[in-house]
This record gives C-alpha cells, structure tokens and sequence, in this order.
C-alpha cells in the first residue's frame, strides 16, 4: 500500500469531520444561504463534497457510478455526514487491496462520458451523474 495514499485519505476524512462540526453550528438558515449571488451555499458545498467522495470511492472499487443524490435528497449535515461514512467505509474495505501495482495500473473508467484508461488511485473514478446537484444547475455560465 502507498503510504501517501493512505495519509491523504486520513487526512482528508479527519479534515471532512471538523467541516462537519463547524456544518452543525450554523443555524438552519445559514447552512441553506447562499452567501452572495452566484456563490453556493454550505449545504451545496457540503453536499458536493460527500457525493463526490461517495461517488469517488465506489469507482475505485468498481462500481459503474451513473447517478447521485441531490441537494434535496441530503437536506441536513446529518445526511451529508451519513453518505461520507459510506464513502469511506468504501475505503476501508479497499485499503488492502490497493497495492501500489493496482494505483499504478491504468484501467477502463466506467461511468464517464467517454470511454478512457485511468489510474484507480488517481481522478479514476469521474463520473456523470444523471442527476446534478442543485448548485451545479444553478451556477452561471
């Protein structure tokens, strides 16, 4: 196993819970505020960062990812927080697989528009959804 692997995904689970701790001060109102126009909301950044990760994660493991809940499929911190422990519940079952030959072994990527090769430990598992999140509908060209 790749140690770097493993450190930034400790990292990045450890910095994904102070987010949510902070998530959890805010009131409802200014989870859902948009805090400019054009600028998404804590809910949407939230939310985004724990479909992607979901998402992410069932790619490295094979998974043909063709959709992903929404914002209003994921209304509290509680949901979001929810589909990032599945996400790296994910992790923890592939961490022993993930030798440094697999990260390093391009394969097909299921899920994305155009058929590539990619590394699993990498961008691999970028995916389309069928279902876009509210914020990405809503941003401007």
């Amino acid at each position: 196993m790749n140690d770097d692997f493993v450190s930034l995904y400790a990292y990045n689970h450890w910095a994904d819970r102070r987010v949510l701790d902070a998530c959890r001060k805010l009131t409802p109102e200014q989870y859902v505020a948009e805090p400019a126009p054009g600028w998404s909301s804590v809910r949407s950044t939230l939310v985004h960062i724990a479909i992607v990760t979901e998402g992410w994660m069932r790619g490295v493991a094979g998974e043909n990812v063709v959709s992903a809940p929404t914002e209003v499929d994921l209304p509290t911190v509680d949901d979001a927080e929810r589909l990032l422990d599945r996400a790296y519940g994910i992790l923890d079952g592939l961490l022993p697989e993930l030798t440094p030959e697999r990260l390093a072994t391009p394969r097909p990527c299921a899920g994305v528009a155009r058929p590539r090769r990619c590394r699993p430990g990498w961008s691999c598992a970028i995916w389309s959804t069928t279902r876009p999140t509210t914020a990405a509908r809503s941003r401007p060209s």
